[in-house]
């Protein structure tokens, strides 16, 4: 079963990542959060403290913010590292991505490789095969790394759950700590851990261990932020901006068309995600809150979620009656039946771990703008859950 994986499943996505990488052109992955995570990343690397130069993404009359707490420091920290120190070699970055994404399927494996299914190996292939997720490790975002400590933290979960053991919290800890780090929504993932840890093996001592080993994980960077801007936080400034966007009717005109937009940004005087936005924003977004009411709320919250689902990742831009994207959207559906089909096929002791992700980073869709990227990073369980459905759907034919 190893030899399977490591000889022929994991080769034959590493290929496929690296064909992307060649593939595609390097300017075709440039986008605002790109260009923020490397501006950020070359504080770090050249002036060595964390901010945001004027001129951010091109626009020039934005006033530079230092320091800042834009976003979560971990992806930076590591642009620093392997795209500005290495000479600024893309290649550097990206080759580095993909061995997250192997990695990310390794955890994977080695989640399920306890199960009673022969055929099990080979459902590995869908994940490792989907191109959406595997694209990623082309691009300056922060996803790759962020799907390898979430599969990581799946991983630990169900060896602390199966053994108990002290060295399974302790690196659960610190891999949920590290995945907040990277992006907020992390910190679902960790309280959701936590409760399953007390859930089904009900060690108070080891689950509080674990908790305090995620708060002293994240302390270093709530105590700068205390120092920094006089906040003790572990979140970034996107918090307004995002609660901005949640607040908003779905079909509303695009987001920097907005006069909410223009008035919280001063025209674009500052940023749209530091601090004096974030305020500005958020005083906005409650205001709206109280006055739609909780089941508004409620419900565009909800669309939003069924929004995210059943799109299928990248096409946003063609949504709408159209052929292209209701054969894509049919296509995503289908693998969501048969991702749950696989799910209850699937002989396995807390399959709920494969799904685990994809329930935390479903609560980060209602608050935010793009909404298929942001699940990525729960792709693999889903893609090898929709894989042993369709195996399972075979088996029983022949």
């Amino acid at each position: 079963m190893g030899l399977l994986f490591s000889g022929v499943i994991l080769p034959v996505s590493v290929a496929v990542q690296l064909a992307a990488l060649f593939l595609f052109p390097s300017d075709r992955f440039t986008n605002m959060d790109s260009f923020e995570y490397l501006a950020l990343s070359r504080s770090i690397s050249t002036d060595h403290q964390y901010s945001a130069p004027s001129g951010l993404n091109g626009y020039q009359s934005f006033q530079g913010e230092s320091p800042t707490v834009m976003r979560q420091p971990g992806y930076p920290v590591l642009l620093a590292v392997f795209y500005w120190l290495c000479g600024q070699h893309l290649l550097c970055i990206q080759i580095l991505q993909v061995a997250f994404n192997c990695l990310s399927l390794t955890f994977l494996f080695l989640t399920v490789r306890g199960t009673d299914e022969k055929d099990n190996p080979w459902v590995l292939l869908f994940p490792a095969l989907y191109v959406p997720w595997l694209v990623l490790s082309s691009m300056i975002l922060a996803e790759s790394l962020f799907t390898a400590l979430l599969w990581a933290s799946v991983y630990l979960l169900s060896g602390a759950l199966r053994t108990g053991k002290m060295k399974f919290h302790l690196l659960l800890g610190l891999t949920l700590g590290a995945g907040v780090l990277v992006k907020p929504v992390g910190v679902v993932m960790a309280v959701l851990s936590l409760a399953c840890l007390f859930a089904v093996n009900r060690k108070m001592l080891k689950v509080s261990l674990t908790g305090l080993t995620v708060l002293l994980v994240l302390m270093p960077w709530a105590l700068r932020n205390m120092e920094a801007v006089h906040r003790l936080t572990i979140f970034p400034t996107t918090s307004g901006y995002n609660l901005w966007i949640a607040s908003r009717p779905i079909g509303s005109e695009w987001w920097d068309e907005s006069e909410e937009f223009r008035e919280a940004t001063g025209d674009w005087d500052h940023y749209y995600i530091d601090g004096e936005a974030c305020r500005d924003f958020r005083h906005t977004a409650m205001g709206r809150f109280r006055n739609d009411g909780i089941l508004t709320v409620a419900g565009r919250a909800l669309a939003r979620t069924v929004i995210g689902w059943t799109r299928f990742p990248g096409t946003g831009d063609l949504s709408g009656w159209n052929a292209e994207y209701l054969f894509m959207t049919a296509i995503r559906i289908t693998m969501l039946v048969f991702s749950a089909v696989g799910f209850f096929r699937l002989q396995m002791k807390h399959r709920w771990l494969l799904i685990l992700p994809a329930v935390a980073l479903s609560f980060a869709l209602p608050v935010t703008k793009g909404l298929t990227r942001y699940l990525l990073p729960a792709s693999p369980g889903i893609a090898l859950l929709a894989g042993q459905g369709v195996l399972s759907l075979i088996r029983r034919r022949t």
